[in-house]
């Protein structure tokens, strides 16, 4: 197993099992397993495991993994919210240039909206 799969797992482990509330303790509590890591690769590694604060109610704060199951709802979400309204992406340069359509229910008809002018272009939607 890689490094960076082992020092994932055990941040995992830590947090499933522990109300930890703040990266210093987090960073110990690695240190106590043998895993020496920087704040930084600690800071992308909770990132990628898309892990974040919840509120425990009274006293603070504490690191949380989402949920595999509620993290694929979630995605599955976003996707279809992207999905519903995107026509088209261009790209020019280092610049990405999303076209969509928002839709807009009025009493008894559906208009479509023309939220878009992109560098000078007028872009309508069908």
């Amino acid at each position: 197993m890689s490094e960076k799969k082992h020092r994932l797992r055990i941040i995992k482990k830590l947090i499933k099992e522990n109300k930890i509330d703040s990266q210093e303790k987090l960073l110990e509590m690695l240190e106590a397993r043998n895993v020496t890591i920087t704040q930084a690769t600690l800071s992308r590694d909770l990132k990628l495991l898309k892990v974040s604060k919840v509120s425990d109610g009274s006293n603070g704060y504490y690191y949380s993994l989402l949920e595999e199951e509620l993290q694929k709802v979630s995605e599955d979400k976003y996707i279809m919210d992207i999905n519903r309204g995107f026509l088209s992406i261009n790209f020019s340069y280092n610049l990405r240039i999303f076209h969509s359509c928002f839709i807009k229910k009025c009493k008894n008809s559906i208009t479509v909206s023309k939220p878009w002018i992109t560098k000078g272009i007028k872009t309508s939607c069908n």
